[in-house]
């Protein structure tokens, strides 16, 4: 047998079977990464449920990011003013004030009275003070809600309550605005205003499901993080695609959380509007507590992608290699260049911050 030049190749001995694709993982490896992107799937609401809903900073920037949209301040306004003039008898106090012979007049005015009330109310909502108020009262009611929903303590006791908004400053200063002061403004009784957030009647209820909500994010979280780490483990020889199908699952939760957070839009809108005029606020309320899961979902897709690209351009294919071939000169004559480059395209990140990740220090750790 003659020589083979130092040109010619070897080959290589392959394990590569009739009908091999180098994407198959084999149906152990599929259940695991299927059941750890459904543990992914739920520990992104539980996860959600706990910062939106029950972290009563997150509940009090909501609130007051709703009260700055119109169509929630006419919705406000219009509640206000019903509630005004439900405890006040308007019209009667007018009769007792008008003379005799013009008291048919009282009727008519009471209307304008209401027009007039309900714009001054609409001007005063948009005033920084009073929204400021609002954000106070909202954060107050959500401490009191946590409160009662961990047990209580010995200033709030957790039995016979009802946990309130209490926007009656907001409505005696709407009443002073429109001219009804004084002993008509004392009439108002002490639950006008008041927009009840919870009622007690369930406590023992609403406790539980605290609790488990609380819980479940790291049981889920934890749960998916096992799972994808024991199919890379087990993955011997293949983790390459392990990890190929880990950045696909992440992908595709992310997708899925994004759907599922547009589709249930409309029946979620549909069964808290009870009238079409509160259907704009509603909607408006339903996109700003729900968009830290959008963000959180878009962040989860942003990371599932740059774990695919990350894989993909450190394997064998040609694309991957011809790409590592193009930038290992630069990276290995040009190191300082090369480190300068990859900071301006991290501060740029930074800037333009693509994931809300880029917008948190820990985030910002992370990536």
């Amino acid at each position: 047998m003659g020589q083979m030049n130092a040109s010619e190749t070897v080959a290589q001995p392959t394990n590569e079977r009739p009908g091999y694709s180098p994407y198959k993982l084999g149906f152990g490896l599929g259940t695991v990464l299927v059941l750890a992107s459904i543990f992914l799937f739920l520990s992104f609401f539980t996860l959600w449920i706990d910062r939106q809903l029950l972290d009563s900073q997150q509940w009090t920037k909501t609130s007051t990011e709703a009260l700055e949209r119109p169509a929630v301040r006419n919705a406000l306004a219009n509640y206000l003013v019903d509630q005004l003039f439900a405890n006040v008898d308007v019209e009667s106090e007018l009769k007792a004030q008008l003379p005799n012979d013009w008291d048919v007049l009282a009727s008519p005015a009471t209307s304008a009275l209401r027009s007039l009330t309900l714009s001054g109310t609409k001007q005063v909502l948009d005033l920084p003070v009073v929204q400021e108020v609002w954000m106070d009262a909202n954060k107050l009611s959500h401490e009191e809600l946590i409160t009662i929903l961990e047990g209580g303590n010995d200033k709030v006791s957790t039995t016979g309550g009802v946990v309130t908004i209490n926007a009656q400053a907001i409505l005696r200063d709407v009443a002073n605005k429109v001219g009804l002061s004084g002993n008509l403004v004392d009439k108002l009784p002490a639950s006008a205003g008041s927009i009840e957030i919870y009622r007690s009647q369930d406590l023992a209820t609403a406790q539980a499901v605290y609790k488990i909500a609380k819980d479940l994010r790291y049981v889920f979280a934890g749960l998916a993080l096992l799972l994808f780490a024991l199919a890379i483990g087990l993955a011997s020889g293949r983790r390459r695609r392990a990890v190929i199908w880990m950045g696909v699952s992440i992908v595709t939760v992310g997708l899925l959380v994004l759907i599922t957070q547009s589709l249930a839009r409309g029946a979620v809108v549909d069964s808290l509007a009870q009238t079409s005029a509160v259907v704009p606020a509603v909607s408006d309320i339903y996109d700003i507590s729900t968009e830290l899961l959008r963000a959180m979902a878009i962040s989860l897709t942003f990371t599932g992608v740059c774990v695919l690209l990350a894989t993909l351009v450190t394997g064998p294919y040609e694309w991957a290699i011809a790409v590592r071939r193009f930038f290992a000169p630069y990276l290995r004559d040009y190191l300082a260049l090369s480190a300068a480059a990859t900071a301006l395209l991290f501060l740029i990140l930074v800037w333009i911050s693509p994931v809300s990740g880029f917008r948190t220090t820990v985030g910002l750790g992370i990536n």
